[in-house]
């Protein structure tokens, strides 16, 4: 494919898939943050949502679980906690144990284990083996055939069923919220284009 060639094709895979992005970037309310963020996470929120926006479900939970790195670090940090140093070192899961051991997550934000399910989903994807990627779809499509069996992970990474989507929603939704409540929110009439958003 040249480069003109290449210039078509994505002139029409805009087309096509225009209002699915439309529709993804409705299911996002707008969030504005009063506080001040740590350093990198604007970005990241940034970057998650255009990567949910565009469709690319795995990408989002991996930004998801870098944006509570982020903001878990953060907030044991500034609440004395431990130093930037030894804070870092942690992985997510024992940021995670602290914070829940400190009061920096409430009950409600644990409730169905949501960090823990991101942290989860991360692992799955950054480890990947077809074997692992199967065992995910199956959690979602059940028992099926073994021709079925064996395009599963196509399936749950791609936009047919729609699992991964919903994990990525979740994931999203999840760590926004977390972050608007710790960094505070200034409502905005802005459309989500145009206003602070992550």
């Amino acid at each position: 494919m040249d480069e003109k060639e290449f210039r078509e094709y994505l002139k029409k895979r805009d087309d096509e898939t225009r209002e699915d992005r439309v529709k993804r970037r409705s299911e996002l309310s707008p969030v504005t943050y009063g506080g001040e963020l740590p350093k990198l996470l604007w970005e990241y929120s940034t970057e998650a949502i255009q990567l949910y926006i565009c469709g690319h479900f795995a990408s989002v939970i991996l930004w998801c679980a870098t944006i509570l790195e982020l903001a878990l670090s953060d907030k044991l940090i500034h609440n004395g906690k431990g130093t930037r140093e030894v804070i870092e070192l942690l992985t997510l899961s024992e940021k995670t144990r602290l914070c829940h051991k400190f009061g920096i997550i409430t009950s409600q934000e644990d409730k169905n284990n949501t960090i823990d399910d991101i942290r989860y989903l991360r692992n799955y994807i950054i480890h990947a083996n077809a074997g692992k990627l199967a065992e995910m779809a199956r959690t979602y499509y059940g028992d099926v055939d073994d021709v079925i069996s064996q395009i599963l992970p196509e399936l749950y990474l791609g936009d047919f069923g729609e699992p991964l989507k919903s994990k990525a929603l979740k994931s999203l939704t999840f760590t926004r919220e977390l972050t608007k409540r710790w960094y505070g929110e200034k409502p905005s009439a802005l459309p989500l284009a145009e206003t602070k958003t992550t």
